[in-house]
């Protein structure tokens, strides 16, 4: 009885993981430079899971649509660079001090989700000056996606990941073959 139990605690488990569907997602990776000048580095339409990134800070990400009405929000903050053992002592105290030009970009890869309204993804200094106002027009997925004269959407729908029904099946395959054997 303790083997089923187990198998069905872990059906129901893998059941609500696979819960986890795979959306449209962009992938955004920013740097900023030692003279606080941030630069879009790269950005990507890619399916994938939405996860929260828990990067708080004091800069701000939003996407907007044609109407400039907030679809998302986030605030996020730079990685550290680390700066090469050549620049310290055995002691670990500093010895090399660069000039601004040596100092280390930093940057941040953030995961926007997808909205078939988005239109610009607009990027906000510490003051809350805007710094990067990009198109996503050209990311635009599926016809009509972005509403423009009244169009109906259309999107792609995403297929449910079949990796987590394998396991389900192979599962219940044991837990039934187990129960048959204890039966007789």
């Amino acid at each position: 009885m303790k083997i089923i139990s187990l198998i069905l605690m872990f059906v129901l488990l893998s059941v609500s993981v696979s819960g986890a569907s795979v959306v449209l997602t962009y992938m955004v990776d920013l740097t900023i430079d030692s003279r606080e000048n941030i630069v879009l580095e790269d950005i990507g339409l890619t399916k994938s899971y939405l996860v929260k990134d828990f990067n708080d800070g004091p800069y701000t990400l939003r996407m907007v649509n044609f109407e400039k009405e907030t679809l998302y929000y986030d605030t996020f903050n730079f990685m550290e660079a680390v700066p090469p053992a050549e620049w310290f002592d055995e002691e670990g105290n500093q010895i090399y001090f660069p000039t601004e030009d040596e100092l280390f970009d930093r940057e941040v890869h953030l995961v926007v989700p997808y909205f078939k309204t988005g239109t610009n993804i607009l990027i906000y200094d510490v003051d809350g000056n805007l710094d990067i106002d990009f198109s996503l027009i050209e990311y635009c997925e599926g016809p009509g996606c972005l509403m423009q004269a009244g169009k109906e959407i259309k999107v792609e729908k995403i297929e449910f990941n079949k990796v987590f029904i394998i396991p389900l099946i192979v599962l219940f395959i044991i837990g039934y073959w187990l129960y048959k054997k204890k039966v007789k």
